[in-house]
């Protein structure tokens, strides 16, 4: 997971680490800010541990996280090519809407140049 998924979903990943790691206090989580880099200097100072070890622990939980997200896109995409294969009109309707859309970002240019 990159740095700015892992900020997006900050609230979900926050309450995680209070999970794991309860010597963590609010106002270290609040320090952290989303921020991967943060929270293992927090870890780090708080339990004591290695850099290496701290981000190991970290890289897991933003696994675990990250993981979450691609089963997610992975069910979308499925159950997309169930419906399409269900109901092949739902292709040909999203395939027109974005012929339609593509004929009206070229034919706009020209139209306002007319006027």
């Amino acid at each position: 997971m990159n740095a700015d998924i892992f900020q997006e979903r900050w609230a979900q990943v926050r309450s995680e680490a209070q999970r794991r790691w309860n010597k963590l206090t609010d106002e270290d989580l609040d320090a952290a800010t989303g921020k991967a880099d943060k929270l293992i200097d927090v870890i780090e100072d708080r339990y004591g541990w290695s850099r290496k070890k701290a981000k190991a622990q970290v890289d897991e939980l933003i696994k675990q996280y990250g993981n979450g997200m691609q089963d997610a896109a992975q069910s979308l995409l499925a159950d997309a090519n169930d419906l399409v294969s269900d109901n092949p009109w739902v292709a040909i309707i999203g395939g027109l809407l974005v012929v339609g859309l593509i004929v009206s970002l070229l034919v706009r240019p020209r139209m306002s140049r007319c006027q």
